[in-house]
């Protein structure tokens, strides 16, 4: 089963320069929304985080069958 990070898991863990522990506990279940992703970009951009390599973790992008569920769900939830 894969664990998908939200932004605010990753910026914790970037913001302690530790993303790395990150890897070390889940190995490769995990995953992240291209959407968190592009809002730890903006917190990056912002020079709030420091830039990171996370290319181990894999972008999730939700696909056309998937876009239906994804929009109902940002009603109660954030992108990221």
């Amino acid at each position: 089963m894969i664990a998908l990070l939200d932004n605010t898991v990753m910026s914790n863990f970037a913001g302690v320069e530790r993303h790395d522990l990150l890897r070390i506990a889940f190995g490769d279940t995990l995953a992240t929304a291209q959407q968190a992703f592009d809002e730890l970009g903006a917190g990056v951009r912002a020079g709030k985080l420091l830039k990171l390599d996370w290319q181990w973790l894999p972008i999730w992008t939700p696909d056309a069958t998937e876009m239906p569920r994804y929009n109902e769900l940002l009603h109660s939830l954030n992108v990221g």
